[in-house]
């Protein structure tokens, strides 16, 4: 009997628990404390020379959003009432920059004294665009660990080869030093090391580009110098920008036009301007401000797009170089760089099978263009596993045994071939085998696969004297499209024609024969976001009748000839996942697995409850149906501390599971419907040896569960290889 179990993976995205340490909120971000309106400044003489005294009454702040206006007042409160030298200035904006860093964030301040007037002092804060010191020490030790260097949580990142600077855009720079040359640590692959990062739940995308210079002193954001020359700006124009036109520019810069500005200014005005490139997805642009004379009334900002310049391929034996390219069919030579295209071409070339492949930014020949340089290692290494469980049923072997290989790269094309066997403990009481050859056609990752499989069961214990026996034959082909590729989001359209024979027989008699031809098209999507990760797939399902040998119409040998069912249906199914991860320590897992019909199914097309993946506390394949869904909450505890290194190898579950099924046509005696209900808790666990150790106690709730009202164990153990 053919079963349907839910099926889906869990990949656990990793909260930022980082807790930002706030003051108290009194105004809103942006408004100004009263002061006095007379103006109090004054030249005072020491020693023969003189230096210019504020008074200062009040503050005002620009810029600033993360902190409110009264907030960073009080930080500033002993410079209140007293005599400030001009020549510290540069220590007032320095103590507002404190703030930011004391809290995790990363900002510049600034103060000139034309910043000052009336006793009133106007500190202009350019914050950065969410990026938290937690992320980048994260990346940091992320960086340090692909670097080979364990000691992760030491910061003096330019021992081990790596370093980072924090700029007012958020803008995280990598930097490869000369020491990693000299240390021997692999080249960085950007995409994945950003992929790194957002696995862990960082608050913003972080784009990050490799140079290959030494570090800066230290990892403290520059304080803008004060006594900076200023200017009425009447116009503002832009130079370089092509995929930006001057309109939407404008919209950004159009309000600063006709005010006084500093250098200061404009930098924050270029780091508005680069924010936006970002957002637009081109990541390695920057936008710069010239020497210029500010009393000129024009500005001119310079922007670099961060064009391509070379795209070099290096490592590839028998892929194809042109396959390599078209994978970056999105990245053109002379054209600005979304690092989103990059990032696509990696992810569809490491999906490729048996290749693997990293990339490295750097600068181009040309002033303002990158190069990338692409690193490919095949290899054709066979990879598999095995897993034993007890997930089979007391009639028909209830352990079993299920392993799996894949050959990568046989013919150098990128191509597979996989085998995976199911075994009873009793080979003749069980017996399922699959072989499947996929290649792709396209360097764009669109793939044609093939099946091939067969099997055999026989039904035992008090029915045995029956000669209950079943075999069958599948085959199939099927075709897969990218429509979206990110770290982030995952959408694949998918389709296929299946083949489906199954022959059954009591005493030597065949009682059911059933010959399914069907085509599928569906859509499988997997997204990561708010700390959690989501996996969908949708499909419908299309019976071709008597085409290709299909059974005829009202089979009186269809398994369930008494429903007149047979190779006329339409199916419609749905997948869903949700990983919500609450802390460091516990996730909350909810599934939703379902189908409906729009006539009766033969049995092998049917939805089952109960089992392993279905309803736990029930036996696989408890009651079968027409239409029907599946519904579980699981909840995962790690019980060590977030500071034992063994935290995330081990989780306690507890588990609610409920199914319904519905027959259109039930049989005489049969009822038309069927829900269950199952509790229970388990364990899940990374063995040494990467044994990895599944558990669960199932309990059935209802009247009158199949189970008898004794607990279900259910085990599975498994190893890669």
């Amino acid at each position: 009997m053919k079963t349907w179990p839910f099926l889906a993976g869990v990949v656990l995205a990793w909260a930022n628990m980082a807790a930002s340490q706030s003051l108290l909120s009194q105004p809103r971000a942006g408004s100004a404390i009263p002061a006095a309106t007379t103006p109090n400044q004054g030249i005072v003489s020491a020693k023969g020379k003189s230096r210019t005294v504020f008074f200062v009454r009040g503050f005002e702040f620009a810029g600033n959003t993360a902190f409110t206006t009264q907030e960073l007042a009080n930080v500033l409160a002993a410079y209140k009432g007293k005599g400030l030298d001009a020549d510290r200035l540069p220590e007032v904006a320095a103590k507002v920059a404190e703030v930011y860093r004391a809290s995790g964030r990363w900002a510049t301040a600034s103060v000139a004294e034309e910043d000052v007037r009336a006793g009133v002092l106007t500190v202009r804060v350019a914050e950065s665009a969410g990026v938290t010191r937690n992320d980048t020490d994260r990346l940091a030790r992320l960086a340090a660990e692909r670097l080979g260097d364990r000691r992760a949580g030491d910061r003096r990142l330019s021992k081990v080869g790596l370093w980072l600077s924090y700029g007012p855009t958020g803008f995280v720079q990598l930097g490869l030093t000369n020491a990693a040359l000299d240390f021997g640590g692999p080249s960085l692959d950007v995409t994945a090391l950003k992929g790194a990062l957002y696995e862990t739940g960082a608050a913003t995308p972080l784009p990050a580009v490799l140079y290959a210079q030494a570090p800066a002193a230290n990892d403290t954001p520059p304080v803008v110098a004060a006594n900076q020359p200023r200017g009425v700006v009447r116009r503002i124009k832009f130079a370089g920008n092509s995929v930006v036109d001057d309109e939407a520019l404008n919209k950004i810069a159009g309000p600063q036009q006709g005010k006084t500005l500093s250098l200061a200014d404009l930098q924050i005005l270029a780091s508005q301007v680069t924010q936006h490139y970002h957002d637009l997805g081109y990541s390695l642009a920057q936008v710069v401000v010239p020497e210029q004379d500010l009393q000129s009334g024009d500005v001119t900002l310079r922007i670099l797009e961060g064009r391509l310049g070379e795209l070099s391929v290096a490592g590839n034996e028998r892929y194809r170089e042109s396959r390599i390219r078209q994978a970056f069919s999105q990245l053109r030579p002379g054209e600005p760089i979304r690092l989103q295209s990059l990032e696509r071409g990696l992810l569809l070339l490491n999906e490729t099978s048996g290749i693997q492949a990293s990339s490295v930014l750097k600068a181009g020949k040309e002033t303002g263009t990158t190069d990338i340089a692409l690193n490919v290692v095949e290899n054709n290494e066979p990879t598999g596993s095995w897993e034993v469980n007890n997930f089979g049923t007391r009639l028909s072997s209830r352990y079993r045994i299920a392993p799996s290989v894949v050959v990568p790269n046989v013919s150098g094309r990128g191509d597979s071939v996989g085998v995976r066997v199911v075994a009873g403990t009793n080979l003749s009481d069980l017996l399922f085998g699959d072989l499947t050859y996929t290649t792709p056609v396209r360097g764009d990752g669109t793939k044609v696969s093939a099946h091939v499989g067969g099997g055999r069961f026989e039904v035992g214990e008090e029915f045995a004297l029956l000669g209950i026996k079943g075999r069958g034959l599948s085959w199939g082909l099927g075709v897969s499209r990218p429509l979206e590729r990110s770290r982030m989001k995952s959408l694949t359209l998918e389709g296929g024609l299946e083949v489906d024979d199954s022959k059954q027989s009591l005493l030597g008699a065949t009682t059911s024969d059933d010959r399914i031809r069907k085509l599928r098209v569906g859509l499988s999507l997997d997204e990561k976001h708010n700390n959690g990760r989501n996996f969908v797939s949708v499909s419908v399902q299309q019976g071709l009748g008597t085409l290709l040998g299909g059974m005829a119409n009202d089979d009186p040998l269809s398994s369930r000839s008494f429903s007149f069912a047979d190779d006329q249906f339409t199916k419609f199914s749905l997948d869903l996942t949700r990983v919500q991860r609450l802390n460091p320590r516990a996730l909350v897992i909810g599934r939703l697995s379902g189908q409906y019909s729009t006539s009766s199914l033969v049995v092998g097309e049917q939805f089952c409850i109960g089992g392993a993946d279905s309803v736990r506390g029930h036996p696989q394949s408890s009651y079968l149906g027409d239409d029907g869904f599946t519904l579980s909450l699981e909840a995962r505890l790690s019980p060590l501390p977030e500071s034992n290194e063994y935290h995330d190898r081990f989780q306690l579950a507890l588990f609610a599971d409920h199914g319904t099924v519905k027959t259109k046509r039930p049989g005489v005696g049969q009822s038309g419907s069927h829900s269950i209900f199952g509790v229970g808790f388990g364990v899940r666990a990374n063995l040494p040896d990467d044994l990895n150790l599944r558990a669960d106690l199932g309990f059935a709730l209802g009247s009158e569960p199949i189970s008898g009202g004794t607990a279900v164990p259910y085990i599975q153990l498994s190893r890669p290889f």
